[in-house]
């Protein structure tokens, strides 16, 4: 296959990809969502290789992203993304409305860490996974702090 570039790409490196799934009218996508270290989230649409939508993230680089696929009974719901920051923030965004919310934060301490040592402390997350089957709407954080978190993306947050 021949290489393609996107339009409009972010204006530093790249740091995850992922398809979002077909929507109730398709049954392929070609939608195709990523992170950067600009710190902004885009999805790009493979086929008409047009810019769908980018949005700034504000949590400075983006190192992760996962999508939580919508509900099968709810077809009128569209795919959730959740991104992961440099700041150790879990964030969701809603494409169809372009607003985003906190999930929560990597925060570099545990019961056995020192304020000092957690001040000292990477907390970036750079591990997302969307859960499926009995677990579905989870998602599942790593980050730099060595700790692993679950976050229910079907609860509002701010």
């Amino acid at each position: 296959p021949e290489a393609k570039s996107s339009p409009q790409p972010p204006t530093d490196g790249i740091t995850a990809l992922a398809y979002l799934p077909p929507d109730a009218t398709t049954s392929s996508s070609s939608l195709v969502a990523s992170t950067s270290w600009d710190g902004s989230v885009r999805i790009h649409d493979t086929h008409t290789m047009t810019l769908v939508t980018s949005h700034f993230m504000e949590a400075g680089p983006l190192l992760s992203l996962a999508v939580v696929p919508p509900p099968p009974q709810d077809s009128s719901s569209s795919s959730v993304l959740v991104t992961g920051g440099l700041d150790g923030s879990v964030r969701k965004f809603d494409s169809a409305t372009s607003t985003v919310s906190v999930m929560g934060k990597h925060t570099g301490s545990s019961s056995s860490t020192s304020d000092a040592e957690t001040s000292a402390k990477k907390v970036g997350c750079s591990c997302l996974v969307a859960l499926q089957g009995p677990y579905e709407g989870l998602v599942g954080s790593a980050g730099w702090d060595g700790m692993f978190h679950l976050w229910d993306s079907r609860k509002t947050t701010t």
